[in-house]
C-alpha cells in the first residue's frame, strides 16, 4: 500500500484478482518533466513511485482510501484522478459528509472504465496484456508515433487534489476508446527499443452492466500543477524487474556433495547422525548421493584388493620358481665337485717312490 508520508491517511493500492499486490520501491530518482523548474521540484517531492509485478491476462483494480488523521482536516472534496497508460480512466470523489458518516473513513475500488449513464452504464475491467514484438518495418513516422505511445505504457498514475464542493452530476469520467486493444499489443521491435523495455500494457475486458455511481463536477483548489500527492505504480514482468534490479535475482543453488571425500570420511558422515542444527549436515537430497558415492568407493576398493591378490599370487609363483631353480643348481654343484675330486685322486703321483 502506497502511503503519503506527509499526508497520513491518504493511500492507494493495486489489487490483482482481488488480492493486494506486493510493491517495490523505485530505485531511480523521480524526475518529472515540466517547463517550470519550481513545479517540477514540487511534483517530485509529492510523488510516491512504486513497481509492481504484472502477469499476462491478470485482472487488476485500484483501491483508494481516506482515513484519519487527514480526514479530520480535509476540504469539502478530495478528488482521485486515475490515468492508466496515459489515458484517463476514472475520477473518484471523496466528499467530507460521507467521510463523517463512516466514522472518518472513505474507500473506493475502481474496477475499470465506465461508459454511459443510468441503466445503459457498463464497465470494462482492467487487464494486463503482454507486449510482443514483430519484425515488421512500417514507415518511420508510424514507428515514432507508436514509440511515443509506448513510452506511456506500463504506468498507473493517481493524482489527488483538494477540490471545491462543485455540482452533482456531469459526464462519465474515462475514455475507453484510447486504451490498447489486443491487436495493438503486437508492435514492431524498433518501436519498443530502450533501456526500460515495456512488457505489459492495459486492455479492457468485455462490457458488463453496472451502476455508474455518484459523479461530481468540481474545480481543483490548487490547480493542475499542485496535487496533494501523486501515486505512481509502474508494472513490469517479474523477469523485467529482476533485470532492472528492482527485485533481487534468485540465488544459485548450493553445490552438490563433493566426491573428494575419503571413504572413511563418507562412512563417518553416513553412520554418525548429525544434530538437527549442525552446520554442513546432509540434506534429504544429498543422502542418496552419499550412498551412491559409498557404493562406488567400496566397488573401487574391492577391485583394488582383487588386483593386489592376483598380483600376490603371480609374485609368489615367481619366487617359488626362483627357489626351485636355486635348489637345482645347488644340487648339481656338489656332484661336479665330487667328480673332480675323484679324478684328482687317480692322477696323484707318488714322489716318494724309488726308481
Amino acid at each position: 500500500m502506497a502511503i503519503a508520508p506527509y499526508l497520513q491517511g491518504i493511500t492507494a493500492q493495486i489489487l490483482i484478482n482481488g488480492v493486494p499486490t506486493e510493491e517495490y520501491d523505485d530505485p531511480d530518482p523521480i524526475a518529472p518533466k515540466h517547463a517550470d523548474p519550481a513545479v517540477a521540484r514540487y511534483i517530485s517531492k509529492h510523488t510516491i513511485s512504486k513497481y509492481i509485478v504484472s502477469e499476462t491476462n491478470q485482472v487488476f483494480s485500484i483501491k483508494l482510501l481516506v482515513a484519519k488523521p487527514y480526514s479530520n482536516i480535509m476540504d469539502s472534496k478530495c478528488g482521485f484522478h486515475i490515468v492508466i497508460d496515459g489515458v484517463p480512466a476514472w475520477t473518484s470523489t471523496c466528499a467530507r459528509p460521507r467521510v463523517k458518516e463512516n466514522g472518518g473513513t472513505w474507500e473506493d475500488e475502481v474496477m475499470g472504465v465506465k461508459v454511459g449513464k443510468g441503466r445503459n452504464c457498463v464497465v470494462r475491467n482492467f487487464r494486463f496484456a503482454e507486449i510482443t514484438t514483430n519484425g515488421n518495418t512500417p514507415e518511420i513516422a508510424k514507428v515514432k508515433r507508436m514509440a511515443q505511445q509506448l513510452q506511456k505504457i506500463g504506468v498507473i498514475e493517481i493524482k489527488v487534489y483538494r477540490e471545491n464542493y462543485g455540482i452533482l452530476g456531469g459526464a462519465t469520467p474515462g475514455d475507453s476508446s484510447k486504451f490498447l486493444n489486443n491487436k495493438e499489443t503486437d508492435v514492431p521491435e524498433k518501436a519498443l527499443k530502450g533501456g526500460d523495455a515495456k512488457t505489459h500494457g492495459t486492455v479492457l475486458g468485455k462490457a458488463q452492466k453496472t451502476m455508474r455511481g455518484t459523479v461530481w463536477t468540481t474545480q481543483k483548489k490548487d490547480g493542475d500543477d499542485h496535487p496533494l500527492v501523486v501515486f505512481r505504480f509502474m508494472y513490469r514482468s517479474l523477469d523485467a524487474l529482476k533485470q532492472l534490479q528492482v527485485i533481487p535475482r534468485t540465488p544459485s543453488p548450493s553445490p552438490s556433495v563433493s566426491s573428494s571425500f575419503s571413504e572413511s570420511e563418507l562412512s563417518s558422515r553416513q553412520s554418525s547422525p548429525a544434530p538437527e542444527e549442525e552446520p554442513g549436515a546432509l540434506t534429504a537430497e544429498q543422502n542418496p548421493q552419499m550412498e551412491e558415492l559409498m557404493a562406488r568407493f567400496k566397488a573401487e576398493n574391492q577391485g583394488r584388493r582383487s588386483v593386489s591378490a592376483e598380483q600376490g599370487k603371480v609374485g609368489s609363483k615367481k619366487r617359488n620358481m626362483k627357489r626351485i631353480k636355486k635348489e637345482h643348481l645347488e644340487d648339481r654343484e656338489p656332484r661336479k665337485r665330487r667328480r673332480a675330486s675323484e679324478k684328482a685322486k687317480h692322477e696323484q703321483v707318488d714322489f716318494t717312490a724309488e726308481d
